[in-house]
This record gives C-alpha cells, sequence and structure tokens, in this order.
C-alpha cells in the first residue's frame, strides 16, 4: 500500500510539472496565435485548427488515454445539439454532461478517497461548463416554434470545427482548480480559541495562493492571445479582464460576502448563473450551491462548504439589512462597519471553506468540534432571532443605447433588431440571426463565439485587430439558412 500511494503521489507530482510546462509553452502560443495567425493573415478555419489540435495535444500531454473522457464527453454532446430540438438540446445536454462529470467524481473518490489528485476530473469539469453553457446559448438565441426550423438549419448552427476548437481552446484545455489537503495537526487543535482562528485564516490565505497561480497564468495565456480586451474605461485605457477569473485585491478585502464571490472564480459563477439561477423553478440560491457541490464531485467536505454558504448566505443578508443603517452616520462609523464587515466576512469565509480543503468527514468534524461549532451557532441565532425586513424593489429607468435596451444599473435588455423584430438578446436582419453586438468599429465577428462572452470560448476568432488589439465581441453571431 505505501508502495502505491509513494508512485500515486509520484505520478501526481509529474503532472503538476506537466501542467506548469504546458501553461508556459500555451502563453507563447497564444502570441503566435495572436500575431502570426491574426484574422488578417490567415483564415478562420486555420485559426480554429490551430486552437483544437494544440489543446488537443497538450490534454494527451498530460493526461494521456484519459483523454478519452474529454472526447466523449464532447462529441456525445455535440450529437445531442444535432439530433435534439432547439427547445430541450440545453436540458439534455445538461443532463448528460452532469451525470458523465458525476460517474468520474465518484470513479475518483472510490479509488482516491481522502486525497487529491490531479487527474482529468479538473479539465472535464471546465468542459461541462463550455457544453452546457453553449447549447444554454444556442437555445436562448436560436430557440423559434420547432416547425420552422429545418434539420440542416440545426445541423448549421455549431459546425464540428468550431465547437472542438471552443471546447477544447488551448489557453484554457489546462485551466483547472488546485486542491490542497492540509493535515489536522493536534497541536493546533490544543491551541486557544483565537489561535485556532488565526491557525484558521492563514491555512486558508496560503490554500487560496494555488488558485491565484493557476488562474492568473490562464489569464495570462488568453490575454498574450489578445483575448482578454474588454474596451476602454472612462479614462481611455484599455481593459484586459474580458474572461478574468478572479480579482486577487477585491478577494483578499472583501467587505461582504457578495463582493467575494463576485470577484472568486468569476467565469464560473456566470456559468452557475445562466444555467442553475436564471431557470431554477424554485429556490434559485439553493439549487446554485447545490449544483456547485455536485459539479466539485462528491467529498463530503465539498456539501459541508456549499449548503453551509447556502445557508450563510441569507444570514448574511439578514445581518446587513438591520445593521448597515446604523452605521452610515459618519465617516468613522462607515470605516468602522468597514472593519467589522471585512473581519466577519473573512471569519465566514475561512469556516465555511476549510471542509472543501479537508474533504473527509471525520477531519472536518474534528475541525468544528474544536471551533465548538460557534459560527453555526451564530448563522442559527441569526436566521431565527432576527426579522425579515424586506427590501423594495429598486425601480429602473429604461434607455437605449445603440439599439440595446438598458436599465440604470446596466443590465442588458433585449434587442430590437430591423423592423423592430425582438430575439431574447438578439436581432435579426435579412433572414441572419446575430446573438450579441457589435465588435470595434461597427463589425461582427464572422465565426461562432460564445453569448455573452460565455466561458473562455473563441471570442476573437476571424475577428480583425484594432490598433494591433485583437478586438473581441462578447457574443454570437450565426447565420441561419
Amino acid at each position: 500500500m505505501g508502495i502505491l500511494i509513494s508512485y500515486q503521489r509520484l505520478e501526481d507530482d509529474q503532472l503538476r510539472v506537466s501542467f506548469v510546462a504546458c501553461q508556459v509553452v500555451a502563453l507563447l502560443l497564444s502570441l503566435v496565435f495572436r500575431y502570426v495567425l491574426s484574422a488578417g493573415r490567415v483564415g478562420v478555419t486555420a485559426r480554429h485548427v490551430f486552437a483544437a489540435a494544440v489543446g488537443m495535444y497538450m490534454a494527451y500531454f498530460c493526461h494521456r488515454w484519459q483523454v478519452i473522457h474529454f472526447l466523449t464527453q464532447s462529441t456525445v454532446c455535440y450529437i445531442i445539439i444535432l439530433s435534439s430540438k432547439p427547445s430541450n438540446m440545453h436540458k439534455y445536454v445538461f443532463l448528460f454532461s452532469m451525470l458523465y462529470l458525476t460517474l468520474c467524481h465518484i470513479y475518483r473518490t472510490y479509488y482516491n478517497f481522502g486525497t487529491y489528485t490531479l487527474d482529468f476530473t479538473g479539465p472535464l469539469m471546465i468542459m461541462t461548463q463550455k457544453v452546457t453553457s453553449l447549447t444554454c446559448a444556442l437555445h436562448d438565441g436560436l430557440y423559434r416554434d420547432d416547425s420552422s426550423l429545418s434539420a440542416d438549419q440545426r445541423k448549421q448552427a455549431v459546425r464540428p470545427l468550431e465547437y472542438y476548437s471552443y471546447v477544447f481552446y488551448f489557453p484554457e484545455v489546462l485551466a483547472i482548480d488546485f486542491n490542497p489537503f492540509p493535515p489536522t495537526d493536534d497541536l493546533i487543535i490544543a491551541a486557544p480559541l483565537l489561535t485556532r482562528f488565526g491557525y484558521l485564516h492563514l491555512s486558508i490565505m496560503m490554500a487560496r495562493t494555488k488558485y491565484y497561480f493557476a488562474w492568473s497564468l490562464a489569464d495570462a495565456v488568453a490575454n498574450a492571445a489578445g483575448l482578454g480586451f474588454n474596451g476602454y474605461d472612462e479614462n481611455g485605457n484599455p481593459r484586459w479582464d474580458l474572461i478574468s477569473n478572479l480579482n486577487i485585491l477585491k478577494i483578499e478585502f472583501a467587505t461582504s460576502l457578495k463582493m467575494l464571490i463576485d470577484n472568486w472564480n468569476i467565469q464560473t459563477s456566470l456559468w452557475l448563473k445562466r444555467v442553475c439561477y436564471d431557470r431554477a423553478p424554485s429556490q434559485p440560491v439553493l439549487m446554485v450551491y447545490v449544483l456547485s457541490a455536485m459539479w466539485h464531485g462528491f467529498y463530503p467536505g465539498y456539501y459541508f462548504t456549499f449548503l453551509g454558504g447556502a445557508v450563510m448566505t441569507p444570514a448574511f443578508r439578514k445581518m446587513r439589512h438591520h445593521l448597515r443603517h446604523h452605521f452610515q452616520g459618519t465617516a468613522r462609523l462607515r470605516q468602522l462597519y468597514d472593519v467589522i464587515t471585512f473581519t466577519s466576512t473573512h471569519f465566514f469565509l475561512n469556516y465555511t471553506v476549510l471542509p472543501f480543503v479537508l474533504l473527509d468527514w471525520e477531519p472536518t468534524m474534528k475541525f468544528y468540534r474544536s471551533l465548538y461549532f460557534s459560527i453555526h451557532i451564530i448563522v442559527l441565532l441569526v436566521t431565527v432571532l432576527l426579522p425579515y425586513k424586506k427590501q423594495p424593489q429598486p425601480q429602473y429607468a429604461a434607455t437605449k443605447t445603440n439599439g440595446v435596451r438598458t436599465d440604470t444599473n446596466g443590465m442588458v435588455g433585449d434587442h430590437t433588431g430591423c423592423n423592430g423584430t425582438k430575439i431574447n438578446n438578439n436581432k435579426v436582419e435579412n433572414g441572419d440571426i446575430h446573438v450579441g453586438h457589435q465588435g470595434q468599429n461597427g463589425t461582427w465577428s464572422e465565426t461562432f463565439c460564445l453569448r455573452e462572452r460565455m466561458l473562455n470560448g473563441m471570442k476573437g476568432f476571424g475577428v480583425p485587430e484594432h490598433n494591433g488589439i485583437s478586438v473581441t465581441p462578447n457574443h454570437v453571431e450565426k447565420k441561419v439558412k
């Protein structure tokens, strides 16, 4: 058994080295993709072939025969897209991809219980996001009366080369999560309560650095390819945060749970919102946390963390609604409120997240007993004792900008296309469906991208550059003949 564990650790270390090596190579190849294979030099097909081929090779280099799981999931989902009605294909793809991911998680949990191995399930989680987001975008953008959409039109909605260049896109095919496994030390357990909370804070803060490294490297690769360009700010400076996955400073200095969630694993949060929160028939917050736990796997620690988050989110809202207005009178009170909320946010966060790191039931319960289930008790008291204060719904004034209806919070409404036709954030013009909005200088992307910056896909493929910067529209353009 000891030999087997040693071999597994050696194999895992080799995979980590392979992952970093591939990401460094991807950083260099992104420059080739942006400048040598730019839209002005080569055709769209060449860019798709390059992106798909490099991504598949990197997946094989790191995971060898396990790459068959990526091909199986993506190919079956593609067949579902071609053969299903637009009204239901997003449901079928979601069910199949989550079922396949679930079976892989169960396999990993059964054979490697209590340890974290850097295996194929990490990239498969990201691929699950991609295929489900794609079909939701297609459903929302292309859905019409089934009788008016022919089989040929459904087939033309997504071409195979474009599809595989999206799911195997090389800057992101290996951009996976790291989960450290810190041991539970009896010396720390025996320390005073405040000391234990101090160790807890330092442990989780150090654990986050692994995620910071992986996602920052992935952002660098994507930006080197010109895919992170997000227009200009109010001062005319270029923004490169289109597909960023985190904001480190806003995470470390978050003063609310919402601020922290909005800046951590941003693309996954967008995926959860689009495929679950916006579509859940009831209890959308709870459904999001349950889906997030299932997406990660089946270790008990995942469910401690995400179900704990589902309980703590409304408790945080209650505390804020009852306390915040008492601290808005002066600047000093507002600063005091920021200090209190910063401290409480990170206390609650670290307490809730540690089971995600520990994974197993026994160390999780040992940890919670050492802290006397203190945060659980506080949350229970807040939930039971504080009355619910219903917040008035804000009224938004609708405005129009370049044919896009927005409210005062910048939320995008329906596009009004030519002849006043509306199709769920799309516009119809001369029989063509344009899903999304225009890029730089009014130029539409000439290839298949994803609606609303759909999770790090093929943004920028075939889009002309502007002053050396690859223009990246946020949405999809697709012809339906």
